[in-house]
């Protein structure tokens, strides 16, 4: 990969991961919101909690817009854009980070196959994890400031905003305050680890044809759901310890405590709403990024 493929990458990826935020940012903080309820889910044979489950799933759609509904009521229009800039920093960064080293590696890993081999589907899932963890590494502290801006009431608002926000956990509770909630957000990588991987087998099955916008967006979703559904209780773990004075300290505590006072299905609060929001994300997400950087190679090639 040149300097210049680099470039296009990280720029595209900017870009992308700026689009999606601005677009759909109220669906993340509802589902913080949820992620981080501690209502006590009725105990009884793992059945019946599955049955009951089911039973309430039909309205869960509901919730996430009655719940939309009361933040707004709350704090208007505002209040369902809390800590945004931070998401906007964070998902920028993050997205062209992640793209630019997942560009990189793949790159380096094709290297040393012999001509007409692709990478096989673990090594995208080795690729892409590898990427997003060095990325996690460089941004979760300004994934802990989002998630305890955005779970700020109004008359509980012990942060101002973005800097006051970072410079009060720094001081407060020095660098190892930035970063909490580490081990699950690592752990966590293997959810763009298992979404790139079946992403990449995807677009590879559709052949050599070019891809259209529409073509993008399905492959974004289809994949992330997936990725989703088989990492999503470490988000909860991962957002139970990024709390403002949260007393959950280690991944194995929060993951105990859950399941002793919700059962398994509290590991899977705020579903919903983090589905439709992560669908539609991961679609604009690849579109944007895709078709930014065909357009940018194009642009490239032409004044070459």
């Amino acid at each position: 990969m040149s300097k210049n493929d680099g470039g296009i990458a990280f720029a595209s990826g900017l870009f992308a991961g700026f689009t999606t935020t601005v677009a759909l940012h109220p669906l993340d903080l509802i589902k913080t919101r949820f992620q981080v309820d501690e209502g006590t889910i009725k105990h009884g044979s793992l059945l019946d909690r599955f049955r009951a489950r089911l039973d309430g799933a039909s309205r869960a759609v509901e919730s996430t817009i009655l719940t939309s509904r009361k933040i707004h009521r709350e704090g208007g229009l505002r209040g369902l854009y809390r800590g945004l800039v931070p998401a906007v920093v964070g998902s920028s960064a993050s997205w062209g980070i992640y793209f630019f080293l997942y560009e990189k590696l793949k790159s380096t890993a094709s290297a040393s196959l012999e001509n007409g081999e692709r990478l096989s589907a673990w090594q995208y899932l080795g690729t892409s994890a590898a990427a997003g963890a060095m990325t996690t590494l460089c941004t979760n502290p300004v994934w802990l400031v989002k998630t305890r801006l955005e779970l700020q009431t109004p008359g509980n608002e012990p942060y101002r905003g973005f800097t006051h926000a970072f410079t009060t956990i720094l001081r407060e509770e020095g660098l190892a305050g930035l970063y909490r909630g580490i081990v699950p957000a690592l752990i966590l990588v293997s959810n763009g680890g298992f979404q790139f991987m079946v992403y990449e087998e995807l677009k590879h099955s559709l052949g050599d044809r070019t891809l259209t916008a529409v073509d993008y967006m399905l492959l974004g979703a289809l994949s992330k759901s997936v990725a989703s559904t088989i990492t999503y209780p470490y988000q909860v773990v991962k957002s139970r310890m990024q709390q403002h004075r949260s007393t959950y300290t280690s991944t194995l505590g929060t993951f105990s405590r859950i399941i002793e006072s919700q059962g398994v299905f509290g590991l899977y609060r705020g579903m919903v709403p983090n589905l439709l929001r992560v669908m539609p994300s991961s679609a604009i997400t690849f579109c944007t990024y895709e078709l930014t950087k065909r357009a940018m190679q194009e642009r490239s090639s032409s004044e070459s």
